[in-house]
């Protein structure tokens, strides 16, 4: 109780007197209380169970981007600076470390994103795509990435993608509007309301979406990194 553990949680009849404990164990930092189990994803912070960072087993956010463009992009470079500045401005945390999910000649996913997470990939809303990066990249979702960095729901939209649901470089027409700086040419999508690998490869009868601003204003899916 209160007295006989004054400084931290009861663990059945051992008082801990941190409040923390590295097998899971967490107090609520009242005295004297019960110690709980943090879940997996989560883990205990001045006696609260809180999500772990992504990276780090914690959920990792994903969304598509409000925003609409044609292929050129500024590269990939441009298309991550999108996320990062889309996410920043809805107030998501660590916007600074979010990602485009979108491929070049040689660079993708698969390539160039420092966090496959062994987390879930959720939306901004909270619903789970995916249990993991292995399970991001089975071929399949959970649920469309329809949900925009502002908590919108979209409907059907193409986003910009060039990406194999493995997560490395390639799509229908293997078409990437000269590596996402030109308005020439065409895109590989993919699309928001797909759960099964057209979510990120959509076929296109082999040449793609137009790059040009008429017929190429399409989103980003965009993934949090840490």
């Amino acid at each position: 109780d209160a007295t006989s553990c004054p400084g931290g949680c009861c663990d059945g009849t051992t008082c801990v007197p941190d409040r923390e404990q590295s097998n899971g164990r967490c107090g609520t930092g009242t005295p004297g209380a019960a110690c709980v189990g943090c879940p997996a994803i989560q883990e205990c912070g001045a006696g609260v169970c809180r999500n772990r960072a992504c990276g780090d087993g914690g959920p990792c956010l994903v969304f598509v981007s409000s925003s609409q463009h044609n292929g050129n992009l500024g590269g990939l470079a441009g298309a991550d600076a999108t996320c990062r500045n889309l996410a920043a401005a809805a107030g998501l945390p660590r916007a600074n470390l979010f990602l485009a999910w979108l491929s070049d000649s040689s660079n993708s996913p698969a390539t160039r994103f420092p966090t496959k997470s062994t987390g879930p990939y959720r939306l901004v809303n909270g619903t789970t795509i995916a249990n993991s990066w292995s399970d991001l990249t089975d071929g399949a979702l959970a649920a469309p990435i329809d949900v925009t960095e502002a908590g919108a729901a979209v409907g059907q939209a193409a986003v910009w993608t060039h990406t194999r649901p493995d997560g490395t470089a390639g799509g229908d027409a293997n078409v990437h509007c000269s590596n996402w700086t030109s308005t020439s040419g065409g895109g590989d999508i993919g699309r928001t309301n797909r759960t099964d690998a057209t979510w990120t490869a959509t076929p296109t009868n082999g040449v793609g979406i137009g790059c040009t601003v008429g017929n190429g204003n399409l989103r980003l899916f965009c993934f949090q990194q840490g």
